[in-house]
């Protein structure tokens, strides 16, 4: 192997050639191309989330709540996050505790959390895609969508049960 310089127009780069027939040489476009994940490679094996574990993988976290309020005099339609401050992971402890946001759903208002309350659940770390693709700012399909920011993935943690106060998901659809 050797280390050439050129890139896509035959200017100066860094690529690296091997030296064999069979492999070509790639430009610095081309490695930093390679070195991303694939739609794929996802769809073959999970990638490991920020908990250390694989998405979608069941676990035990423990930590404590952060219960965000309006400032004093101002209403918002929109309340603020409740954040899950995750210390633990299947009883390992994390070199830096993790925030996640308590999705406001049955679950929530059954647990009813207090701020700085000690948490131990049982769920699941997931994410999705959102924002507005670049480029698509000016086309009248996307004028009607909410502009959240840029295209990028947003982390969530699943709560499934609640293990001090036992109380699952499942209960919480029964108190509604």
């Amino acid at each position: 192997m050797k280390l050439q310089i050129l890139n896509s127009s035959g200017r100066i780069g860094v690529a690296m050639c091997f030296t064999s027939l069979l492999s070509p040489c790639l430009t610095a476009e081309e490695l930093q191309h390679r070195s991303r994940p694939t739609a794929a490679l996802l769809e073959r094996q999970l990638p490991i989330g920020h908990l250390g574990e694989p998405l979608g993988v069941l676990v035990e976290v423990q930590g404590f709540y952060e219960v965000k309020l309006d400032p004093p005099g101002r209403v918002s339609k929109i309340s603020p996050p409740t954040m899950l401050h995750i210390e633990t992971v299947n009883g390992r402890k994390l070199r830096n505790a993790t925030a996640f946001t308590f999705a406001k759903d049955s679950l929530y208002r059954a647990v009813k959390p207090s701020d700085g309350e000690k948490f131990r659940l049982l769920g699941y770390e997931t994410g999705f895609f959102t924002g507005l693709v670049e480029g698509t700012a000016d086309l009248e399909v996307v004028a009607a969508r909410p502009a959240r920011g840029d295209f990028r993935y947003q982390r969530r943690f699943v709560v499934m049960k609640d293990v001090l106060k036992n109380i699952s998901e499942r209960d919480a659809i029964r108190l509604r």
